[in-house]
């Protein structure tokens, strides 16, 4: 995976026709799988982990409790009685209230003697059972498709599995974050009551855990707008906000920055962004769209710019060495933006 390098090119002179620019810059720097997850549940306070260590059993049911139930229920939670516990989790253990909530609601099982093994190290086939049950839909997969496969069924169409592949036996913490962070934007099960039973009912329109325990929701768009600079003029922003462009409706929106400075630096670039939903709207994370192609130029090299329907042409000015510089044409897509 390719890190993404940053760079805003303004033009005056061509404002009013061409919007937004990228070229492609290759990083030999490879980011383990799930890192950045990892650094997002970080930023919810679910989990601070190393994206390369092996998850355990009990980092993984905690971590899957504060996603489902949120992080004050999480640490209000209380070891249960003698007689409902697992007995290799004491009431000292660090994680012993939300194992034992989970116990309760039959999230995990453990085994025959009454022993969870919190220590030992998670396995693939468990995370999506623990998975799919924390978010409600066992008794759905066990009503409509069984079990073991209708669970590794369930969680695929769930997006539970989505950017997974090619997994060991025991998950590393960054698959188990990618995995945590799909199940956040899980849609929350509908129940109804069809002649005296319950009915469990997928319901595309209902919130999902993101949305409903940690008052988060997302929206993509172009950063337009930040302290320094905008790319259209009207658009103006105090110092821990910037501005974003919906880039299905075209409508711009305010977001506060302050707990996340970084993101005046993505000007120009299609964005993802999760944010708190109140009056502030604060950001607290946002990342680059992985599909955008980004370089860095110096803003004084640029010599000239122009648009036709099929392409763009910039032409860069390179120093050769200490004494000489040459122009250097480039030619993109007309589909690329240019700010």
């Amino acid at each position: 995976m390719k890190k993404i390098l940053a760079c805003i090119i303004t033009f005056a002179m061509i404002l009013s026709s061409i919007s937004a620019v990228a070229v492609t810059v290759e990083n030999d720097d490879v980011l383990a799988i799930g890192e950045n997850e990892v650094e997002f549940l970080s930023k919810l306070r679910i989990a601070n982990w190393s994206a390369n260590e092996k998850v355990s059993r009990a980092e993984f049911v905690d971590a899957v409790m504060r996603c489902v139930y949120g992080n004050e229920t999480v640490e209000s939670y209380v070891p249960p009685s003698n007689d409902d516990k697992f007995l290799d989790v004491p009431d000292d253990y660090w994680a012993a209230g939300s194992i034992g909530e989970a116990k309760r609601l039959s999230i995990i099982h453990g085994t025959d003697n009454r022993q969870f093994e919190p220590e030992e190290e998670l396995t693939y086939n468990m995370a999506v059972i623990i998975a799919v049950g924390a978010v409600g839909y066992s008794a759905f997969v066990q009503q409509n498709e069984g079990y073991p496969y209708g669970y590794i069924s369930r969680a695929q169409s769930l997006g539970i599995l989505k950017g997974l592949s090619g997994i060991g036996e025991e998950l590393t913490k960054g698959e188990a974050a990618v995995m945590l962070k799909n199940l956040l934007n899980v849609k929350i099960l509908s129940t109804k009551i069809v002649s005296n039973s319950i009915t469990y009912v997928i319901d595309e329109s209902n919130p999902t855990f993101l949305n409903t325990v940690h008052n988060i929701y997302t929206f993509k768009g172009i950063v337009t707008a930040n302290e320094y600079t905008s790319v259209d003029s009207s658009d103006v922003v105090m110092s821990d906000e910037i501005m974003i462009k919906d880039v299905t409706t075209g409508e711009s929106e305010l977001f506060d920055i302050s707990d996340n400075t970084d993101a005046k630096n993505l000007l120009g670039m299609k964005t993802q962004v999760y944010y708190k939903n109140n009056d502030l709207r604060e950001i607290i994370w946002i990342t680059p769209d992985s599909n955008q192609k980004i370089t860095e130029v110096e803003g004084n090299s640029i010599v000239d710019a122009s648009k036709t329907d099929r392409e763009i042409q910039i032409e860069i000015l390179e120093k050769i060495n200490r004494f000489d510089t040459k122009v250097m044409h480039k030619t993109l897509d007309s589909q690329r933006k240019l700010i």
